[in-house]
C-alpha cells in the first residue's frame, strides 16, 4: 500500500503545523521541534518572505504586533499552519509553498485576508468567502435546497454561486467539487 506521509518525517523537506493554542512546530530530520529551533537559513526563507509582503507587514503592525519574531510568527501560522501532507518548505530548492487551511478565524480574522493567502481556483481567480462556505456544504453532501436554508440565501442564488464556482473551478459536477475541496483542505 502505498501512502503519502508528512514532509519532514522521512525526507529532508520540512512541515510546519500549529497546536490549538496557535504554537507553531515543524517536522524537521523525522522530529518535531518548534519552529524557532528550526535551521537559521530556514527561518530566514520564510522572515524573506514575510518582510517582502508589504500588505502583510502593514497589517501585522496596524495589529499591534511589532517584533519581526512575533509578526514571523503570525504571518507563518496564517500562512502554513495548517497540518497537510505537502511540504511547506522544500529544501533542495529552499522554496516555500503556502498552504491554505481552515484557521477558524476566517470569518472574524483582524488580518482580513491581508496576511494569509487567499485560495485561488484553477482558472486563476480568487474564491470568495461565500464561494468557499458553498464549496464546504457540497463537499459535506448537502443538496442545493440545505445550501439555501443554510445559508438563508435564495435557491437561485445558490445556483448562480455553483455556476461561478463551477467557472472558477474548470468542473462540471459537485463530485468535481468535493474532490476540489479535499484537495485544498476546505473538507474533512
Amino acid at each position: 500500500m502505498k501512502q503519502k506521509l508528512p514532509a519532514g518525517l522521512i525526507d529532508s523537506n520540512i512541515e510546519v503545523f500549529s497546536d490549538e493554542k496557535e504554537n507553531l512546530f515543524a517536522i524537521h530530520g523525522g522530529i518535531t521541534i518548534a519552529f524557532f529551533d528550526l535551521p537559521e537559513e530556514i527561518i530566514a526563507a520564510f522572515k524573506e518572505e514575510m518582510l517582502n509582503n508589504t500588505q502583510a507587514i502593514v497589517s501585522l503592525n496596524k495589529h499591534g504586533l511589532k517584533t519581526i519574531d512575533e509578526m514571523l510568527h503570525q504571518y507563518v501560522w496564517c500562512n502554513y499552519g495548517g497540518f497537510d501532507n505537502t511540504p511547506d518548505f522544500i529544501t533542495e530548492s529552499n522554496d516555500l509553498t503556502k498552504e491554505f487551511w481552515l484557521c477558524g478565524k476566517r470569518k472574524d480574522c483582524p488580518f482580513g485576508h491581508k496576511v494569509c493567502g487567499q485560495l485561488i481556483a484553477p482558472n486563476g481567480e480568487y474564491l470568495t468567502k461565500q464561494e468557499i462556505r458553498i464549496i464546504q456544504l457540497i463537499a459535506a453532501g448537502l443538496f442545493d435546497a440545505e445550501l439555501a436554508e443554510t445559508l438563508f440565501i435564495a435557491q437561485g442564488t445558490i445556483i448562480a454561486h455553483k455556476a461561478n464556482i463551477f467557472r472558477k473551478l474548470q468542473v462540471n459536477s459537485k463530485n468535481e467539487v468535493t474532490i476540489f475541496a479535499y484537495q485544498n483542505n476546505l473538507a474533512k
